[in-house]
């Protein structure tokens, strides 16, 4: 399996999508495009589930394991990034460029973090052991806006 790295994007767009599917030898398929359109909604965070749901409103037929493994090779071949988040619960997104997460504990809104300072961190030989350390993410944790607001006033 080989990788590739969309360099200086904040997302991909769908032309450059479908133009690195045919190098990569991957059919492009309407679907597959369709799944690619629900991961590139900025503001939209999904789980498998949530891309399945928001997927069979145009492609009825499609399964959930067939979002599973287009997901999967979308990752292996770097056009999603997927990362963990607060809830324990896997998420992919369309941004494949370094960045961190900032996380709501009430409704679990999620927005991006570009800041190349976060990018930087190392552990040293020693903090790291045995491990090969491929990447890393920052996820901070707190309460959003209207959150926040609800506190102030339930207090």
């Amino acid at each position: 399996i080989y990788y590739y790295l969309i360099e200086n994007r904040e997302k991909m767009d769908l032309q450059l999508f479908i133009e690195e599917c045919r190098r990569a030898g991957i059919k492009v398929t309407p679907q597959r495009i369709g799944i690619f359109k629900i991961l590139s909604d900025k503001s939209f965070h999904p789980t498998i589930n949530e891309i399945y749901e928001r997927a069979i409103a145009d492609y009825p037929s499609l399964s959930l394991n067939t979002v599973y493994k287009t997901v999967q090779l979308f990752c292996e071949l770097g056009f999603l990034s997927q990362f963990k988040s607060g809830e324990g619960i896997v998420r992919y997104e369309a941004k494949v460029q370094p960045h961190h997460h900032i996380l709501c504990l009430k409704c679990n809104k999620i927005e991006d973090v570009f800041d190349e300072s976060l990018d930087t961190i190392h552990l040293s030989k020693e903090k790291a052991g045995n491990f090969n350390i491929l990447k890393h993410d920052v996820i901070f944790y707190g309460y959003c806006e209207n959150c926040n607001k609800e506190r102030r006033i339930s207090k």
